[in-house]
């Protein structure tokens, strides 16, 4: 199974990291050591989810690294995140960037950097959420760091329904394009 795959690899090679897993009404039934902080009795999305990890996460960490369930992580993968000192949004490659995601299946920041960004607009499920923080990110001038020189596998879907990723796209798309739409005009006039 790919995402214990990914649990698996995060406890060996990185112990000290501590894992906040939001099961957002899964379809897979998640093993019993995963520590799952919180249970949604429906799926909320992508977006939902990772504010919520955020929150937790930032009461106690220093650095947050939001991150697929779907990765493969090798030794090392993680090592700069964990040496995040500057204000930022850091991101590498990864196997399975599409336009869609600005930063990709894994990206970190420190606790200062959370405090001017706050959290995702929850306007979208999944897809363009990370656009509009990439676009808040730059109005704020926190700097945007992709480390070109990490490439991280991403199996890519692996808890997705194909019909339920599609709809996704599809409404988060519509609700994006016409937002653009709301803002080009408002600079035009």
């Amino acid at each position: 199974m790919i995402i214990d795959k990914f649990f698996e690899s995060i406890k060996k090679y990185y112990p000290q990291i501590e894992l906040i897993t939001i099961d957002d009404f899964s379809p897979l039934t998640l093993p019993d050591r995963w520590p799952v902080k919180a249970r949604n009795k429906q799926n909320r999305g992508y977006t939902y989810a990772v504010n919520h990890g955020l929150k937790i996460a930032f009461k106690q960490a220093d650095i947050v690294i939001v991150a697929n369930d779907d990765l493969e992580i090798q030794k090392g993968d993680l090592d700069r995140f964990l040496k995040i000192k500057d204000i930022g949004i850091y991101f590498p490659s990864d196997t399975a960037s599409g336009a869609l995601d600005t930063f990709g299946s894994i990206w970190g920041m420190n606790k200062t950097t959370f405090k001017i960004m706050g959290l995702l607009n929850t306007e979208y499920k999944h897809f363009c959420s990370d656009k509009l923080y990439y676009q808040k990110a730059v109005k704020k001038g926190v700097p945007i760091i992709h480390w070109r020189d990490i490439c991280i596998k991403h199996h890519e879907s692996a808890t997705y329904n194909l019909v339920n990723k599609e709809q996704l796209l599809k409404e988060d798309l519509y609700k994006f394009e016409k937002r653009s739409k709301g803002l080009n005009s408002r600079i035009k006039s």
